[in-house]
Order: C-alpha cells, then structure tokens, then sequence
C-alpha cells in the first residue's frame, strides 16, 4: 500500500478579504498541519495571513505564465490548465503537494488565488494521492469591496467582479467533490456550530475536539476581525449590479451545505450565463485596454530612464562647476604669492637705494640692478594683470556654468515632475486614454565581424515592434581608403522578401562616423526580421566595428560591431518597441560584462 495512502488536504478557498485567514487558523487549531514559511502580519492582516509563501509564489507564477495577476478581472484563458506555459510553476506545486502532505498527513493550505487555479493543484493532489476537501468561504461583497477599498485602493465594481470571477470559478471547478460553502458570519456568531457542520459536510474528524481547541480559537475569533460590517439594503443601494446581488443570494443559500442540489446548480448556472454574456460584449475591449497599459506602461519606464541619464549628466555638470571653482581658488593663491614677491621686491629696492645714498663709488651698479628690479616689477605687475583678468573670465565662466547648470537641473525635475503627473494620469485614466510614447534611438550589438570583402554579407536577426523605423547606422573599419564599391544594407522578412534596401558609396565611408543608411519609415512594427549587411566591388577589406557616442557627443570606438536603428518620430500612433538581438548565452554574457 502507498505511503500517500490517507493523506486529506483542506484547502481554504474564496476571495481575497472574505474571512479564509480566520477559517485557515481555526483549522489549524484543530490539528491540521500548516505551512512553515507563513507570511508574516502587517497591517493589512495584523492577526496573520495564515498563507504559505512558497504556495504563494507558485500561484503568482502560475498566473503570471497564462498573462494574469492576482487582482485581473479578466476570465482565465482557454485551455490555460494544459498549456505547455505553465509547466514550470506546476510542477513546483507538486513538489509543494509532496512535501507538505508527507510532513502533515491532515494539510490545511489557504490562497485565494487558487481559487482560480484549482485544476493544476487538483493534478498535484492527484499525483500525491492526496484527497482534497474545499472549504469555500462566503462574505457579503460590499464588506470585501470596502475592505479592499481601504487596503488596495480598489474600486467597488472591480472588487466586485473579482469576487465573482473567484466564486464561480471554484464553484464550478469543484462540482462532485468535497467541498462546504460556509459563511464568515456564522464563524464569528457561533464558531462551534460552524466548525462541526463543516467536518460534518466535509466528512472528517478534527484531530484536536472542540472543546480542547476552544481556548486558543476564541482568543483568536473576536470583534476586532470584522473591520467593516454592511447593511445589506444599503449595500444594494450603492451598487445594484444584478449578477452580484443574484451571485450572492444563490451561494448565501448555499451556506452550511456542499451546494449540491439541482435549484442551486440551476441557480448558479443561470449566473455562471450571465457572467459569460457579459464577457462577450466587454472582454475583448478590456484585452485591449489591458495591452495598451502595458505598452504604455513600458514606454513610460523608458523615459524614465532617459530622465535619470539627463539628471546624471546635470551631477556631472555640477561636479564640473566645483572643479572649476577650486581651480579659481589656487589661481587666487598663486597671485597672493605674486603679491607677496612684490612686496619683497620693493622692500629690496628700498634697501638698494639706501646703499646708492652712502655709496657713491657703487652708484651706477645700484642703477643698473635697480633698472633690473623695475623690470622685475613690471613683469610681475603684468602677470598679476593678466592672472587677474583670466580670474576674472574664470569666475564669469562659473557663475555662467552655475546658471546653466540651475536652469538644466531645473528643466529636469520640471520634466521629471509633469512625467510622474503623466503616470498618475496614466493609471487613473486607462480605461478612457490610451496615448503611447515614442522613445529615444535604440541600438543592439551585432557580434565580432570578420572582414565583408572576404567572408560574404552579414546577417543579423532583430525584432522590431515599433513603428517609424527608418534608418539603419553602422559604423566601419577600412584597412586603407576604399576608392570603388557600394556597402548594402538590406531588411529582409522572415520569408526571405525584401522590406528596405538603402546603398552608400564607398567614397563617403569613414571610421570618424557611422555609416547611415535611409529609408522610407514602416507605419507599423514589422516584428522578426534579418538585418543584412553586404559590400559590393570593395576594392580594400572592411569590417564593422562597435561605436557609441560619448557624453560630449564624440564617436568611441569599441571591439565589437554595433548597430542603432532610428525612427520617425511622426508616424502616428508610433507606440515604443523593443529590439532584440538573438545570439548564443556565452555571447550575450560577455555583451553583458561589456556594457557592465
């Protein structure tokens, strides 16, 4: 016989904010075993989450594999239970599965998220040989909506439709099994009663009797769990969408029964309908919604970039300035020196005429040294003259620096600051704007090049999902001046057609410059597509080299073949893309270091 055999799992299951934390812990107080790396509290949930945070993660990845999060209003994908993209993160949960039923042969496991995501750990349960029993927890949703409200930041409708999307989700994933709907409510009114009716229900002996379990559950359970309590008539008052208030009055009566009977089923069915009907009218609008925000919202992490990039160079500018003015405070020292050395000149002056008075004899040598020291002066004068006046511009070229400086750090936060009012409004207005940004050049290394002349064209794999892209910079190396031939560049589709095909001649190739090639700009991301790079009737070898602009704008050249691709910034309607370059992981762990 296995040694899985008699292995049970209670899995709390609901909506976020519904009351499972608090069935999730009774539970455990009667003897079912739980996780040992829980979340910890905060003020959120100050008496515990009660969830485990490798189950936690494992529920988050699986969402994330079908393109879903925790709090997506959005219906799960068709067939997401059996797609290859959610094999990773499924089999963490059989291992989870595993391990935790093998420490606790009783397991209570508690995630809201899994009330959406029951087939993949039903599969895990399977593969354990693990009987699961669902508990399914109720709670008003205009109580979870206000909870939320506070918590989250969310809206009524859409904490609305979540508990929906969880409740008929595990509904209808659990038909004919094991499983109990049971009320917050009556937890906290009469936590015996509903204790016993849920082990009735479900089939099972608590380890631990009621009354040896009654000490710890009633210093848990107390009024200070219920954070919101809702008049039920008022609450309909506020929001009367019909498929809550049907939802809720159906799984209500539910409550302390494993749902089974065939009015519930109709009921339910009837809302499961309803639910479909509107996703049809709503959902492929709300797809399309949700893609615009990503793209927006990756558009607006790249401005934030090159935002960061202008504010650093404005600290380098800064940094410039203090140079500066620590060069005008050692040239202010130098003309103290001067200063000083023309004192003692002219004190010795005053000696040597003293001397001329008392010596006759050494009067014309006194004369000619003094005809010296003059001169001495004089030069020394026109020194601290012209260190003056160069202190002088030195000080105008710092303060004006200064000035720019102010005004460009100025400029900056002033950007930075209507940017973050950008993403505010962003977030606020998803769903009635949808404006997309154009970015900034993007380039990408093309690998160590060989010379064109000998080993053929150059192909390069890229991807292009923005519009506008209309020229192609590569920058070159030639042994000796080329006198005749043409270097091509080529966009070439994955079929093999040509889309863009520009020529330079040889004549105008220079290591001083890339080489920039024209065309005319796609109105739309042309995807996957081959950059090729071939050279025609050179009369000298060449090779591509890597190129990026310094901070002053000067080309630096590097070891490797670089490429920037610039696009229209008129098209209409451009949204940012991404390029890629495909290339084997050595090679894309030295471009890493490289550009580390």
């Amino acid at each position: 016989m296995s040694a899985a055999v008699g292995r049970r799992a209670i899995v709390v299951a609901g909506m976020h904010r519904s009351g499972t934390s608090a069935f999730t812990r009774c539970v455990n107080l009667l003897g079912a075993g739980i996780g040992e790396n829980l979340i910890p509290t905060n003020w959120g949930n100050e008496r515990g989450f009660w969830e485990d945070a490798g189950v936690v993660a494992a529920n988050d990845a699986l969402l994330a594999a079908v393109g879903r999060t925790w709090h997506d209003v959005r219906p799960m994908p068709r067939a997401w239970a059996v797609s290859s993209a959610i094999e990773p993160p499924a089999a963490r949960v059989v291992r989870i599965v595993a391990e935790e039923t093998a420490r606790c042969p009783l397991w209570v496991v508690k995630d809201p998220r899994l009330s959406r995501l029951v087939p993949t750990w039903d599969a895990a349960f399977a593969a354990s040989k693990v009987e699961p029993h669902f508990i399914v927890v109720l709670r008003h949703p205009a109580e979870i909506a206000a909870s939320q409200e506070r918590r989250d930041g969310f809206s009524a409708g859409k904490s609305h439709l979540l508990w929906l999307r969880h409740l008929l989700e595990v509904e209808r994933a659990t038909r004919g099994r094991r499983r109990v709907f049971s009320l917050y409510d009556d937890l906290l009114a009469d936590w015996r009663l509903t204790l016993s009716r849920v082990a009735e229900v479900l089939g099972i002996e608590w380890p631990i009797p009621l009354d040896r379990a009654a000490p710890g559950i009633e210093d848990f359970l107390s009024d200070e769990l219920r954070h919101f309590s809702i008049d039920e008539d008022h609450a309909w008052r506020v929001s009367a969408a019909p498929l809550v208030v049907e939802a809720w009055r159906v799984l209500r009566s539910a409550a302390g029964s494993a749902g089974g009977g065939p009015a519930f089923l109709e009921a339910i069915d009837r809302v499961h309908e309803g639910v479909a009907a509107a996703d049809g009218v709503f959902l492929s609008s709300y797809d399309d919604l949700c893609r615009e925000l990503d793209e927006a919202r990756v558009s607006i992490n790249s401005q934030d970039e090159g935002w960061r990039k202008e504010i650093e160079r404005g600290s380098a500018l800064e940094a410039w300035a203090g140079e500066l003015e620590a060069r005008g405070l050692r040239l202010e020292r130098e003309i103290g020196a001067l200063r000083e050395g023309l004192a003692a000149a002219e004190e010795r002056a005053a000696r040597e005429q003293a001397l001329r008075v008392t010596s006759e004899a050494a009067y014309v040598e006194l004369s000619e040294h003094r005809l010296r020291l003059d001169e001495e002066i004089a030069d020394a004068c026109a020194w601290r003259s012209d260190a003056q006046g160069r202190l002088g511009r030195l000080a105008t070229e710092v303060e004006a620096l200064r000035r720019r400086r102010v005004v460009r750090l100025g400029d900056a936060l002033a950007r930075t600051g209507d940017l973050s009012g950008d993403v505010t409004s962003a977030f606020r207005n998803m769903l009635d704007d949808s404006r997309l940004f154009a970015g900034p050049l993007h380039g990408f290394s093309l690998g160590t090049s060989e010379s064109l002349r000998t080993s053929g064209p150059r192909i390069y794999p890229l991807r292009v999902d923005r519009p506008g892209l209309s020229s192609v910079s590569l920058a070159v190396a030639v042994d000796a001046r080329p006198g005749t031939g043409t270097l091509e560049v080529a966009l070439l589709s994955r079929e093999g057609a040509t889309l863009r095909r520009a020529f330079l001649p040889a004549e105008r190739l220079s290591e001083a410059e890339p080489a920039r090639f024209e065309f005319e700009p796609f109105d739309r991301g042309i995807g996957t597509v081959n950059l090729v790079v071939s050279a025609h009737g050179l009369d000298v070898p060449l090779r591509l080299f890597e190129w990026r602009r310094s901070a002053l704008g000067a080309v630096v050249r590097r070891s490797r073949a670089f490429c920037e691709l610039g696009f229209a910034p008129a098209v209409p309607g451009g949204a940012l893309g991404e390029v890629d370059r495909v290339e084997d992981p050595e090679e894309r762990r030295r471009h890493h270091r490289g550009k580390t």
